[in-house]
């Protein structure tokens, strides 16, 4: 089974990088075939309509693949792992890098907050992957203004994570 094949954990960790470097492409390519399937570079015929239909359907099977096999690498990453030191504001730029691309299409501002405190004891891969879906969504969902992206120092062992828009909300 693929849980077996992945009992190594330097193989976990090479499959977990690999499925998280294809949801960027991935993202952007939802993104574009929405742009386009919305008309905002001209009419759409019912035959590219059908084919953009396709493509974004492929792609959002291939996002939710990588999805699934990030959930089970890092599942089986961070229930072994123990919390490490890591960079809050690293994990935050890397989470803003990503979705950067989809936010200057949009025109919307994209903004980044740091806590006081920037080194934590935790799991950084899984707040990226939480960062970069509510930032993903956010994106989505907001058509002017901004989002932003953001830790706040609570004290001295707690921080807020938050994710801010101007979209519709929920």
């Amino acid at each position: 089974s693929f849980k077996k094949r992945l009992e190594s954990s330097d193989a976990a960790t090479a499959v977990q990088e690999i499925a998280h470097d294809m949801r960027s492409p991935l993202s952007a390519i939802l993104f574009l075939v929405e742009t386009l399937r919305a008309g905002q570079s001209g009419p759409v015929t019912p035959v590219q309509e059908r084919q953009l239909g396709l493509v974004y359907g492929a792609a959002l099977g291939l996002s939710g693949l990588a999805d699934d096999i990030m959930e089970s690498t890092r599942g089986s990453l961070i229930a072994d792992a123990k919390p490490q030191a890591f960079s809050l504001s690293e994990v935050i730029h890397e989470v803003t890098a990503i979705v950067a691309p989809v936010a200057e299409e949009k025109g919307l501002t994209l903004s980044e907050t740091y806590p006081t405190v920037d080194t934590r004891l935790g799991h950084a891969a899984a707040v990226h992957r939480v960062l970069l879906n509510l930032t993903n969504n956010a994106l989505k969902y907001t058509q002017s203004g901004q989002v932003a992206v953001g830790c706040s120092d609570l004290d001295s062992n707690r921080v807020e994570f938050w994710v801010e828009d101007t979209g519709r909300g929920i």
